[in-house]
């Protein structure tokens, strides 16, 4: 028996830009079944993005990091440097 699913759509998109001194994001999940954050541009150092207190991702230029939007989350201290992202919501 083949079962097809339906694909999730996006359900949201944005634009966002971190300047040096953004005291990152509190822990939180996303409103999403997936997420996609794709960062545009980053000469940053510091704002990781760190799921359950436990892994730590450097976000990375033209890179994507995808990930359940159910996962806890936050981001640290952008300590230098900027960094954009597109963020992509999938339900």
């Amino acid at each position: 028996v083949l079962i097809q699913e339906q694909a999730p759509e996006v359900f949201a998109s944005f634009a966002i830009s971190y300047d040096q001194g953004h005291q990152g994001l509190q822990l939180h999940t996303d409103d999403s079944i997936y997420t996609i954050n794709l960062c545009l541009q980053s000469s940053a150092k510091g704002n990781e993005v760190v799921f359950n207190e436990m892994i730590s991702v450097d976000p990375i230029e033209d890179f994507a990091l995808i990930h359940s939007g159910k996962i806890p989350h936050h981001t640290n201290e952008l300590t230098e440097g900027e960094r954009v992202n597109i963020v992509f919501w999938f339900k």
